[in-house]
């Protein structure tokens, strides 16, 4: 099985009148589908010919994507209860992420989704849990840069503070979007412009590829996005790339979408991009989050002194991010000490803390080199 196996099924069933002479077997795909979070496009590459598959596996495939369907059609049904009742609460909110870009894919249920997510008014969280609760969901999560509500079997939805949580750099661009959105009159749902919707999309695909990387469904996004909206103003675009610093990371992951999905001839840049998310899943592994980390800090100091930095700033954030972790620190900070002994008495009996010692042990100078070569030479800003 070849990593970039899946994206030569990916280009045939895009283009469908390009024959595919070799087959794949269910088997040496099926894994990588599953790790970029695109195990509906089974379903077409079976249903194009494009798998060898036994008769059990062709009732995997149809139950997969008949399942794919039916948490597409619920997360729809919910988001339009949640949109009514935000509503009749008089709450301004926009849908953001995966919501709005399924749309742009041939089939909505071809995108994935984990979750929905909500930008709501910092000052209406608590009407906004409220909501929720009344309309079935449990309160999971409340702090950090959203609160996190669950129905089950599998509805998860999170409430945003902010379009980008505010420890990145890029969240600055974003600090007054409420001012940037202009609701149609009596109405409380807010529309990003296709233009600014994209950058959100290159923002947020920024963010996980600077931390731990990001996979191809980030790419597949991309390049559907502009299959949807061909007309999208570029002047305004790569005015507003620049003010976000991410024109180089922008200007790669399109011509890596090309590349893999329209046959482009790639560089050697975009090829060394293309491998590194091919390894990296859909939300980025650990493995390449710690090694952007080290490689992020002073490379004038060893490598060791830089893991054991690591590993301080992961048991003792910030009083500003611990802020966002644990929200009642605003009003009393005289529990900072109890709540630092709190991460990590929950790191160390959930096992992150030896997690996380064990593989910062296997990161070495080389790994963190490479990772450093790739962010610099395709653009990424963490």
């Amino acid at each position: 099985m070849k990593n970039k196996d899946i994206i030569t099924i990916l280009y045939h069933i895009i283009h469908p009148e390009v024959s595919c002479s070799n087959p794949f077997t269910y088997k040496e795909v099926e894994g990588l589908f599953k790790f970029h979070s695109l195990e509906p496009f089974l379903f077409l590459a079976y249903k194009q010919g494009l798998l060898v598959t036994s008769p059990e596996e062709e009732t995997k495939i149809t139950k997969q994507y008949q399942i794919a369907i039916y948490k597409m059609s619920a997360q729809e049904e919910e988001l339009k209860l949640i949109k009514e009742t935000l509503t009749s609460n008089q709450i301004l909110f926009l849908p953001i992420k995966g919501s709005w870009v399924r749309a742009c894919y041939p089939s909505p249920e071809l995108r994935t989704m984990a979750d929905l997510d909500i930008l709501v008014p910092k000052n209406k969280l608590k009407v906004v849990k409220a909501c929720m609760l009344s309309l079935g969901y449990t309160s999971e999560h409340e702090g950090g840069n959203h609160d996190v509500y669950h129905k089950r079997p599998f509805m998860n939805v999170e409430m945003h503070r902010n379009m980008v949580d505010e420890s990145y750099t890029l969240s600055k661009y974003y600090r007054n979007i409420w001012d940037r959105l202009n609701p149609n009159e009596g109405a409380y749902e807010c529309a990003l412009t296709p233009e600014d919707h994209y950058l959100f999309l290159i923002a947020h695909s920024a963010k996980h590829y600077g931390n731990g990387g990001t996979g191809v469904r980030s790419v597949l996004d991309i390049y559907f996005y502009w299959k949807k909206f061909p007309t999208m103003n570029k002047e305004y675009i790569l005015e507003e790339l620049h003010k976000l610093e991410l024109v180089q990371y922008e200007a790669s992951l399109y011509a890596l979408s090309q590349s893999w999905f329209e046959g482009v001839i790639e560089s050697e840049e975009i090829t060394m991009m293309g491998e590194y998310l091919l390894s990296s899943g859909v939300y980025g592994t650990t493995t390449h989050a710690v090694a952007s980390a080290l490689s992020s800090m002073d490379e004038a100091t060893s490598l060791s002194s830089r893991k054991w930095k690591y590993l301080w700033h992961r048991a003792f954030p910030p009083f500003k991010t611990m802020k966002q972790l644990y929200p009642s620190l605003k009003v009393f900070f005289v529990f900072l000490p109890f709540y630092y002994l709190h991460r990590l008495l929950k790191g160390l009996f959930t096992g992150k803390v030896a997690q996380q010692t064990q593989q910062l042990k296997h990161i070495n100078e080389q790994q963190v080199q490479k990772n450093q070569q790739i962010k610099d030479k395709t653009g990424v800003q963490k």
